[in-house]
């Protein structure tokens, strides 16, 4: 259940018993987000199953990717594990949505060219872990495509997706030529993709 950030707060509180899942200590606590929010999108990753207690040292960590996604679930006690929708569930993630791969390495996600993000990995020491590759978010079938087999992947929801910066922005210049109004697709796609699902 998705709840706001006060609610989101408590509830990690209070689950945790007001002490670090860590170390036990009871100053200074953070209802810490264990997979970042703002990779959530709109709704912000205020789920119970993705918080948990931790002190500031172990935030710290936390944030670095040095004390782990899975280490803070387990002490949690956190079986249910959540990951935003455009991201790959089978895989394991750190904090930052970076796939991390079987040897140790690491696979460079969305958020990893963010300035804040490149500063607290490089305090971590983690950022020498990194192979040259990214890893894109995966695409997803849209619920009303007629070509959807029963291996494809569907899109249940639109919240992380910024329909005006990243399609119209990339689908714009290919038909410029074609359309006499840059905003006309932009339009389209706006109106268009609504009504569909609202049809289903």
């Amino acid at each position: 259940m998705l709840l706001t950030r006060k609610q989101f707060r408590e509830a990690v509180f209070k689950r945790d018993r007001y002490r670090c899942v860590i170390c036990g200590k009871e100053d200074n606590l953070d209802a810490h987000h264990i997979i970042e929010r703002r990779i959530w999108g709109d709704l912000g990753g205020y789920y119970l199953d993705n918080g948990a207690t931790l002190c500031p040292e172990h935030h710290i960590k936390a944030e670095q990717t040095v004390l782990s996604c899975e280490e803070i679930r387990k002490a949690a006690g956190i079986t249910n594990t959540l990951i935003p929708d455009h991201l790959y569930s089978d895989t394991r993630l750190d904090k930052w949505g970076n796939i991390i791969l079987a040897d140790g390495r690491r696979l460079k996600g969305e958020l990893f060219f963010d300035e804040s993000v490149q500063k607290i990995l490089k305090e971590g020491g983690i950022l020498s872990q990194f192979c040259n590759y990214v890893k894109y978010p995966r695409t997803f079938h849209l619920p009303f495509s007629s070509k959807v087999t029963k291996d494809d992947r569907v899109a249940n929801s639109f919240s992380y997706v910024d329909f005006k910066n990243s399609i119209a922005k990339w689908v714009n210049p290919i038909f410029k030529s074609k359309l006499k109004e840059e905003d006309t697709f932009r339009w389209r796609y706006r109106t268009i993709i609504p009504n569909k699902l609202k049809s289903k």
